[in-house]
């Protein structure tokens, strides 16, 4: 059974530390970029934790991440594991990701 999260709810636990969102499934249409404030908090944090990151990434198997607009200015997503998530419909711009698993 997938948990539920609001996208703000998402990156609110992202900037509290934790790594491990396997089997969640966010709103599909959310779109990354809506709250400015919390998009450049974001970015900031995960600019600042990259080595911590690599070491102890974010996790995001069986997810349902469907239909979402991530722009991330220019954000390097470094180390995900996100197998069997379902990206279908979303879009990436802006984004880099290094060593992914996909």
């Amino acid at each position: 059974m997938k948990k539920y999260l609001t996208g703000l709810g998402f990156i609110n636990k992202i900037l509290e530390g934790e790594r491990d969102f396997t089997d969640i499934k966010l709103p599909e249409g959310f779109d990354f970029s809506q709250d400015k404030d919390a998009l450049s908090t974001l970015k900031t944090y995960v600019e600042s934790h990259q080595n911590s990151l690599y070491y102890d990434p974010l996790i995001l198997r069986n997810s349902e991440l469907r239909n979402l607009f991530f722009y991330m200015g220019g954000l390097v997503l470094d180390k995900i594991e996100a197998q069997h998530a379902d990206f279908s419909g979303s879009t990436f711009q802006n984004v880099r990701f290094v060593s992914c698993q996909f």
